[in-house]
């Protein structure tokens, strides 16, 4: 079971129980517990109804494909399935032969759907584990709900793995630092999904930014330079490709010494010029004239597939400071 507070359930066709005569071998191999195991009869048919096939296989490289029937006339594994979530809990099918003694195991991998419709049969159906990459379109809609149950162990491992993102920015820091002595980390901030307030135009009227995503994504650990960050890139991509605002993207250039506190000699600039509608000129001289030390584009893949006409580089049209 994908639960660890639910321990592994022996199933066969009879109730049986079976001993290890191999020194432990047959136990490690099958997770016992111990030397022996009980199996509970509850199986009433693998594969599907009226054939004789066990298991479909090909060539292809399609997924198993395997059905086992339990009975459930006592609602028993009904209960089961109201009790924890079998999809995706492994199934290790194996065939014991009573005449040698010999267990093998044939076959293994996980419930995909079962169904529990009132009747004294418990259908489930199966396949390798290979089942999920040889899926050619997600499985799962794309939600703003998460899926998992939280902190349940086993799917959400939030109380052994969860961090905020302040914690996980501070460790990949201090690793990369304790590994490498001389690296200098960098953090790319982009500033219009994380602008502290909706936006949105007639040009271009999706909602971009907000308040519950400045939060979450630029922690207050970080709103000034504390050993982790060497230095501050920040981009504002959208502001000057699809939405086209200079002042929001001037905004963004000066975030970084304004409402954040980095010096700006630690402060960098992302220009996009990935699209034929980018006011990248624009957008190249503001951060010019506003002294940004490091001036980036993205990417350079664009300059040649848009035909850019660069070199040389834009400057002011008319007598203004460049730092």
């Amino acid at each position: 079971m994908q639960e660890a507070t639910v321990p592994d359930i022996w199933l066969a066709d009879r109730r049986v129980t079976l001993t290890d005569g191999a020194a432990g071998a047959v136990a490690a191999a099958l997770g016992w517990t111990g030397s022996s195991q009980l199996y509970l009869p509850r199986i009433t048919g693998i594969g599907e109804p009226g054939s004789d096939t066990l298991i479909s296989q090909d060539i292809k490289g399609s997924s198993d494909s395997v059905r086992f029937t339990f009975g459930n006339a006592d609602r028993t594994m009904t209960d089961l399935s109201n009790d924890t979530d079998l999809k995706y809990a492994e199934i290790d099918f194996c065939a014991f032969n009573v005449n040698s003694g010999i267990v093998i195991q044939i076959w293994k991998g996980v419930i995909q759907n079962f169904t529990s419709d009132g009747t004294p049969n418990f259908p489930v159906v199966c396949s390798d584990g290979f089942f999920q990459i040889m899926n050619q379109y997600p499985e799962r809609q794309a939600s703003r709900q998460c899926w998992k149950t939280y902190n349940d162990g086993v799917y959400c491992l939030w109380a052994t793995k969860g961090a905020s993102a302040a914690a996980v920015m501070h460790a990949v820091a201090q690793a990369v630092k304790a590994a490498y002595s001389g690296a200098k980390v960098e953090w790319l901030l982009p500033f219009d999904t994380n602008n502290p307030t909706v936006y949105w135009n007639a040009g271009y009227p999706y909602p971009q930014g907000g308040r519950l995503n400045n939060y979450v994504n630029i922690p207050s650990q970080f709103m000034a330079p504390n050993g982790d960050i060497d230095r501050l890139k920040l981009e504002a991509l959208s502001w000057g490709a699809t939405y086209l605002n200079l002042d929001l993207a001037k905004a963004a250039m000066a975030y970084g010494t304004t409402t954040m506190t980095y010096a700006k000699s630690a402060t960098a600039y992302l220009v996009p010029w990935f699209n034929g509608a980018c006011a990248w000129v624009a957008q190249y001289l503001a951060a010019v004239n506003a002294g940004m030390p490091i001036i980036c584009f993205w990417a350079v893949d664009h300059l040649t597939l848009l035909s850019w006409p660069l070199p040389p580089l834009p400057v002011n049209s008319r007598a203004a400071k460049v730092f």
